[in-house]
């Protein structure tokens, strides 16, 4: 398993403070992480946006029963994998920008695929995991191993790792492996360092 995770009670966040400007994924992408979600009210997971301007950014949320992303969004969002309360699993979102493809993989498994064209307009917000900037939205649950990169990590069933590399296409990495403290560092070579509000340190995500 994973030595660490970061859990969200409801009422806890992380923050960039740096702009984050390496998150601005505005070409191909994959956002891969471990996750565990236990609130069954809408909340928001991740993103570089802020409630009110549907016109820069990214984020992934629960507005129902089932993960959604949306960019420079309204009506720009899509829902793409059910949420399973409770569980640990490996969600991968691959997006190929000449293509327009947007493949999900589950635990390593390619489940879902899309012809979609996601055209993200870069944001000037910090990176917020566990609600949405400039409103409240709260997570509740757990998220491990959390990578962002600018290529299409996947393109054929994988093996989740236990832990993420960090490379020269690697835009954020969070291991979330600290433990204790309010900082959670990026393993990449971008430095977008999390601040931790809230948010408790816990056993990570296993492998069966």
């Amino acid at each position: 398993y994973f030595p660490n995770s970061a859990q969200y009670s409801g009422n806890a966040f992380a923050q960039t403070t740096n702009g984050a400007s390496s998150l601005n994924i505005t070409g191909d992408f994959t956002i891969e992480f471990w996750i565990r979600a236990d609130g069954t009210h809408y909340w928001h997971l991740m993103g570089k946006n802020t409630f009110g301007n549907n016109s820069q950014g990214w984020l992934i949320k629960k507005p129902g029963n089932e993960f959604n992303i949306g960019w420079t969004y309204v009506p720009n969002e899509m829902n793409f994998h059910p949420v399973n309360f409770g569980e640990w699993e490996h969600i991968a979102l691959c997006f190929d920008d000449n293509s327009n493809s947007l493949v999900k993989f589950i635990n390593g498994v390619a489940s879902q695929s899309w012809n979609v064209n996601i055209g993200i307009n870069s944001s000037p917000y910090e990176f917020v995991i566990g609600r949405e900037l400039g409103t409240q939205n709260w997570f509740k649950g757990a998220i491990d191993e959390l990578r962002i990169s600018d290529i299409v990590r996947y393109t054929g069933n994988f093996d989740p790792e236990i832990a993420h590399d960090s490379d020269n296409n690697t835009l954020g990495l969070w291991h979330f492996d600290e433990g204790d403290g309010n900082v959670a560092a990026d393993d990449s070579p971008h430095g977008n360092g999390l601040n931790l509000v809230g948010t408790q340190w816990i056993d990570g995500a296993f492998v069966s």
